[in-house]
């Protein structure tokens, strides 16, 4: 009988006692849950649980996931403003490079026909494709060719007009549509003077600034 008593003792000993808290998981008596009854916040897990489930789950759960109508009309209208700010600098920005860019083309054809006239021993020309307008006497286009002919048949090289943009010869350049450099690179047949490149959306244009010797340079100008 004592043998038995023993045995019984041992048996319930050996397994540790199991408890049972709100939310019905068994847990034993030497390590008790973090949420055990015993430490009294079993229930409080259990309601922020639910609390959570209902958050996602609840009539707000669609409305927490999207944008409203509201938002997206003001962000449509900070947009608007911005690009309406920043659409006239942009075109400004465009517009200038490319008047920078129609000025290295006409230096580059003065350079070209003065570097073929030195190599070639003969008087080579940058033309203009038409001089009739006096107030835009290159914005039509040019060209370079061998000699003077008035034309660009045979051109070495042919630069594009201008668009809208206006190329006027002024000063001593004023209505000529040739320009002829001799076997040493030297302007020949006109004088010093210059040539306005202007945007009629633009007040800052470029001014090329021709020498007798035939060296050209730019800079800003203010167009009329």
């Amino acid at each position: 009988m004592g043998s038995a008593r023993r045995a019984l003792r041992e048996h319930y000993t050996a397994r540790p006692a199991i408890s049972f808290h709100s939310s019905g998981a068994a847990a034993t008596r030497a390590s008790p849950p973090v949420d055990s009854p015993r430490l009294g916040i079993g229930c409080i897990g259990a309601i922020r649980s639910r609390r959570v489930n209902d958050e996602m789950n609840g009539p707000n759960a669609y409305r927490s996931r999207g944008f409203t109508i509201v938002e997206i009309m003001v962000t449509l209208a900070v947009a608007a403003v911005l690009i309406g700010l920043a659409l006239p600098a942009y075109n400004g920005f465009i517009a200038q490079r490319r008047l920078t860019s129609q000025v290295n083309d006409f230096m580059v054809a003065v350079q070209y026909a003065r570097s073929e006239a030195t190599k070639q021993g003969a008087t080579v020309s940058v033309q203009s494709l038409d001089d009739t307008d006096g107030g835009n006497e290159w914005g039509k286009g040019y060209c370079v060719v061998v000699g003077t002919p008035g034309n660009c048949d045979n051109a070495l090289r042919t630069f594009d007009a201008t668009g809208n943009n206006t190329l006027n010869a002024d000063g001593a350049l004023d209505g000529l549509g040739t320009l002829s450099f001799n076997s040493r690179g030297l302007l020949v047949g006109a004088g010093a003077g210059t040539l306005d490149l202007c945007d009629p959306n633009e007040q800052r244009g470029r001014r090329i600034t021709m020498t007798l010797i035939g060296r050209v340079s730019s800079q800003e100008v203010n167009c009329p």
